[in-house]
């Protein structure tokens, strides 16, 4: 059984991945130059070194993501980010705080929010049934003040990379529903230590090369032959793949990537808006306020959201960044550096050597709950967008990844 998988994304490593320890033939085609997807590194020359597009954390509930990582050996490469406290700080009053990630439950929330009541803690863990359709976080959590601001807040907008007032609440409860099963530290977030590559691009590559899989580079799928509603070949760049018996196609590309690719008989994805996040990355190596700093950061009441700390770099996050995508990287920077300097009480003159990246497709904005078969025997399909009860995130496209390939026996 053949399996060729179109992207290279965490998705498409995840489905190759388990397809080959499954004991079938890979062949991985990625229309870049490179493999990651929304998670690639790649050298910088501004900066020096290797970088990034974007900080990703994986936190201690994302089972799949970190078994992942554990079992093609790139482990290691992520680090915690907070061994306990993770830090906090409000840029409009100076005020900092920390969320305790080692803690559990309630307990953890509570810390968040000094005086916060015990009533309010058990709303924000919610039961997702009774979330009624269209509320969104800001309309379910707004009343609860303090934690709203300093942790519903902040978790909201990265998770579901979504301003809370048009956030799904459902989406949020089932996040922290799962953080509250995840036990002691479900709520501690990994970061890469050095980059992404080495953490699971690098691993996943090599462990798929090892049991016999084939990964080829700017090799687009371009499109997909059939016979009634059985796909019989796919089109790449590199030739024709025919899909003889028991081979499959799975597709782990976004959902606008699909759009003209998709056979006759096949009723696609859901219509997805893309979400942008923004990440600017500037080097600190020397700079003395940064010798201090936590690996994460967590701020509000600026346009910076989040500051992760990697060897002499710091990297500042904006997610739900739609806004920020007509701005231009010197003005973006600046307003960051601001962010920064007031937050570890840096030097705001002068701007250190930076590089700003846009992602105006980060995410899709709900989950599809689609997939990972097809309507079309010998399709499947793979990416944190497939997900039907949790956002787009690593966590998602991982999972997605392994769905895809334990079905593939249901190929023919």
């Amino acid at each position: 059984m053949t399996v060729h998988v179109a992207g290279a994304g965490l998705a498409g490593l995840a489905a190759a991945l388990t397809a080959a320890r499954a004991g079938h033939q890979v062949v991985v085609h990625e229309a870049a130059g490179l493999a990651g997807g929304r998670c690639r590194s790649f050298f910088d020359p501004t900066l020096g070194r290797v970088i990034d597009n974007g900080t990703h954390v994986v936190l201690g509930a994302n089972r799949a993501a970190l078994g992942f990582l554990g079992a093609m050996g790139g482990g290691e490469a992520m680090v915690p980010a907070a061994s306990r406290d993770l830090p906090f700080v409000d840029l409009a009053s100076g005020a900092t705080w920390s969320v305790d990630v080692a803690g559990l439950g309630i307990s953890t929330l509570m810390k968040a929010a000094p005086g916060a009541t015990a009533l309010a803690g058990l709303a924000v863990a919610g039961i997702t049934g009774l979330m009624a359709p269209g509320l969104t976080v800001a309309a379910a959590y707004g009343h609860l003040g303090a934690l709203y601001e300093r942790l519903i807040v902040p978790l909201s907008t990265a998770v579901i990379n979504c301003p809370p007032s048009a956030a799904p609440a459902s989406l949020l409860a089932r996040v922290i529903a799962k953080l509250g099963r995840g036990g002691r530290g479900a709520l501690r977030p990994f970061v890469a230590g050095t980059n992404l590559a080495e953490a699971f691009v690098g691993p996943a590559l090599g462990a798929i090369e090892a049991l016999g899989g084939e990964v080829r580079f700017h090799d687009p799928l371009a499109a997909i032959e059939t016979a009634g509603q059985v796909a019989r070949a796919a089109i790449f760049r590199s030739g024709r793949a025919p899909l003889g018996p028991g081979d499959a196609l799975v597709l782990a590309l976004p959902p606008w990537a699909l759009a003209g690719l998709l056979p006759r008989g096949e009723k696609g994805p859901p219509s997805h808006r893309a979400r942008a996040i923004v990440c600017t990355h500037f080097a600190v190596e020397g700079v003395p306020g940064m010798r201090q700093a936590a690996r994460l950061t967590g701020c509000i009441n600026g346009t910076a959201q989040w500051f992760a700390v990697t060897d002499g770099v710091l990297s500042v996050t904006v997610s739900a960044a739609d806004r920020w995508m007509t701005h231009g990287a010197d003005d973006i920077a600046a307003r960051l550096w601001r962010d920064a300097s007031t937050a570890f009480h840096l030097p705001g003159a002068p701007l250190p050597p930076y590089r700003v990246i846009k992602e105006r497709r980060a995410t899709a904005s709900v989950p599809g709950g689609f997939g990972p078969r097809g309507e079309i025997a010998k399709l499947f399909y793979a990416g944190g967008w497939t997900s039907a009860r949790y956002p787009d995130t690593i966590e998602a496209a991982v999972s997605s990844g392994i769905r895809a390939a334990r079905c593939l026996g249901s190929a023919n």
